[in-house]
């Protein structure tokens, strides 16, 4: 999905391809829990690419965190971005592998933009309007209303972003902390 992605001076390197992978939920998450940095998570349903930036390394926690860093992404069939709307720079982020009656399992993006659940086998997102984030239309109206927002996934990824030095001490097991390049994707360029 990301083959002509360019990140102007950082680096992207695969974590999770569904379509190497397969659609499991434990995988995605024993990958992204792995890295200690920030992460692209890109989905094609249909014609329609979109995407997540999460700015800091992803927890399994029972409460929200992320920072205002977060940005959704479309990327086909155009490009457009959207940030954390004023007031919303806390919780965006969300992800519980073990959940309990009152709260709920799986990955969430912002108050539900992106929803991945633990049943992903079923290869199905749910997507939603976010009240966290700036106006953007990731599928289409008709998508969202239609099954409550589940989306059938052609694809999934999830990459690690960094530079080429951080990239290189995760992959020899160093886990270091990034401070990438990503700013040019967060910042919606």
């Amino acid at each position: 999905l990301l083959s002509d992605v360019r990140t102007y001076g950082g680096l992207l390197r695969p974590l999770y391809a569904s379509s190497k992978d397969g659609w499991s939920f434990q995988r995605l998450c024993r990958e992204i829990l792995g890295w200690a940095g920030p992460t692209l998570l890109v989905a094609r349903a249909g014609a329609r690419t979109f995407g997540v930036l999460a700015d800091e390394a992803w927890r399994d926690d029972r409460k929200p965190f992320g920072a205002g860093g977060c940005r959704l992404y479309t990327f086909a069939p155009a490009f457009a971005v959207a940030r954390p709307r004023a007031g919303q720079s806390q919780d965006l982020l969300y992800l519980n592998t073990k959940g309990s009656a009152s709260v709920p399992k799986g990955l969430i993006i912002g108050d539900g933009a992106v929803h991945v659940p633990t049943e992903l086998g079923d290869a199905r997102i749910k997507v939603g309007r976010s009240l966290a984030f700036e106006s953007l239309a990731l599928v289409d109206d008709a998508t969202v209303r239609r099954d409550g927002g589940w989306v059938d996934v052609d694809e999934l990824e999830v990459w690690a972003a960094g530079d080429a030095g951080a990239l290189e001490a995760a992959a020899a097991g160093g886990g270091a902390r990034v401070v990438c390049c990503t700013q040019t994707l967060a910042a919606g360029v």
